[in-house]
């Protein structure tokens, strides 16, 4: 059963009609305001008023209708009675490249990563992968259970990730950067096909983020595909081959890093943001050099 609002903008004056679906036998979790009745189905309605910029309702109506074809897609929430952290999610990687997530916080990102890496299950759709995946979760200290460097990973890993020097160490005691090296270390010896990054160059400095840039494209032209969620924008428009923006619990955006950069206003690059007038499409440096 779907429900259709009628209602008036009070700024427009504009007659427009909603479709909502019927939910537990309310809409969303408004539980005050007028009531309405069709049939066996009880429909309680916020009280919208005019102030606020929200919108009067004028007229109701409630009778079962077929509901908007909506795309499949995974959906997940961490209570039944919560709001979905997903909903009809649809979200594809590219085999042998770079596939970043961005978003706001709390935008289900991990979570995303996490129903990847089937540490998580979702209440519906389905996940495909293909090949074997490692995961690095943002607490890297998560993947750390030997009580020495050289025990989680080989002398040679260590040497080429520049902790070399820290082999006879207690994981717990290197620093963020070295920790997070550590963690690369210990993805890179599973042979996975498929790496999973939650936050890769966190505590990392700007030559750090160099030398993750170098071992992703190493990843990448062994035939690895990478998956990864980051903040750093920046960081996303310089190594990035597509990228996804996830809001509103679905992704909204998806496609190259220049496509989608170039297509927001708020959630780009500091490249973009100075050379939107002047250049089309750069995001990064290397876009203009």
């Amino acid at each position: 059963y779907y429900v259709l609002i009628c209602f008036r903008s009070p700024v427009t004056q504009r007659l427009d009609v909603i479709m909502h679906p019927v939910l537990d036998e309310h809409i969303d979790n408004c539980a005050t305001g007028r009531v309405l009745t069709c049939g066996k189905i009880t429909i309680k309605f916020p009280d919208w008023h005019s102030h606020g910029g929200l919108l009067t309702v004028c007229d109701t109506m409630c009778h079962p209708v077929t509901p908007p074809k909506y795309p499949g897609g995974s959906g997940f929430g961490y209570s039944k009675n919560d709001k979905d952290i997903l909903s009809r999610l649809n979200f594809k990687a590219y085999k042998s490249k770079i596939n970043c997530i961005i978003g706001s916080n709390a935008s289900g990102k991990t979570t995303l990563l996490k129903i990847i890496a089937q540490i998580k299950k979702q209440y519906s759709g389905k996940v495909k992968l293909y090949g074997k995946c490692a995961y690095m979760p943002q607490n890297v200290k998560y993947l750390f259970t030997k009580d020495t460097v050289k025990e989680e990973i080989r002398a040679d890993t260590a040497a080429k990730l520049g902790i070399a020097e820290c082999l006879n160490q207690h994981p717990f005691d290197l620093s963020g950067g070295q920790a997070q090296k550590l963690a690369f270390g210990i993805l890179l010896e599973q042979d996975a096909d498929i790496f999973l990054l939650d936050e890769p160059t966190k505590a990392f400095d700007e030559f750090s983020k160099l030398e993750v840039k170098k071992l992703l494209f190493d990843l990448k032209n062994q035939g690895k595909s990478i998956i990864m969620v980051s903040h750093d924008l920046d960081f996303v428009g310089d190594v990035a081959d597509y990228v996804s923006f996830l809001s509103d619990a679905i992704i909204s955006k998806a496609g190259s890093r220049r496509e989608v950069f170039s297509s927001l206003n708020f959630y780009t690059t500091q490249v973009r943001r100075i050379t939107k007038r002047y250049l089309e499409s750069a995001v990064s440096m290397g876009d203009i050099v």
